[in-house]
């Protein structure tokens, strides 16, 4: 029995049609396998700096043990501050939470977590002459109608201003032999 051509067009686009769903309907069930795991094992995981302070004649072997049961990376230790070690942990737990950890540990005496603080704006000194002072900050201006400099030859007194711009309880002696 022959067939027409039309037959034969409408029979390959029911078999086009009937791959592309079932590819869509396997594609989806090896998705939603794939995925259901990551949602279930996810969640948000925060980082703590911890400086951990191990109670006296602690091995460096049982410090490191702790370490690696609370899922501590050690970061420094210094060896003048023995027993100090200073930690990053991975936790989806708070930071309350994984200091808990710690200090449950019999060989831990105090753990505390490390901050870090930043200056977030400088302000140059109030010293009213303090841009004719190149060798301090030098951003190559002139100084008394004569240039001042190179851009940047200078002892960087702006980064020292920034951990301290001095106490009226420190007193500086400065002595010269000019």
């Amino acid at each position: 029995m022959k067939r027409s051509p039309l037959f034969h067009l409408v029979l390959a686009a029911l078999v086009v049609v009937y791959a592309y769903i079932a590819g869509n309907l396997i594609r989806h069930e090896q998705t939603k396998i794939r995925l259901e795991p990551q949602v279930k094992l996810y969640q948000a995981t925060r980082t703590y700096d911890l400086i951990v302070k191990y109670k006296k004649n602690t091995p460096q072997s049982v410090i490191e043990a702790v370490a690696s049961r609370l899922n501590s990376r050690i970061l420094y230790t210094y060896d003048y501050l023995p027993g100090f070690s200073f930690e990053s942990v991975e936790s989806t737990g708070t930071l309350e939470e994984v200091m808990a950890r710690f200090k449950a540990d019999p060989n831990v005496e105090y753990v505390e977590p490390n901050y870090t603080y930043r200056i977030d704006q400088v302000s140059s000194p109030n010293d009213p002459y303090f841009e004719q002072l190149w060798g301090l900050n030098n951003f190559g201006q002139e100084i008394n109608g004569k240039p001042g400099g190179i851009s940047g030859a200078d002892v960087n007194i702006l980064k020292a201003w920034e951990l301290s711009k001095g106490s009226e309880e420190i007193v500086v002696g400065v002595i010269d032999t000019g």
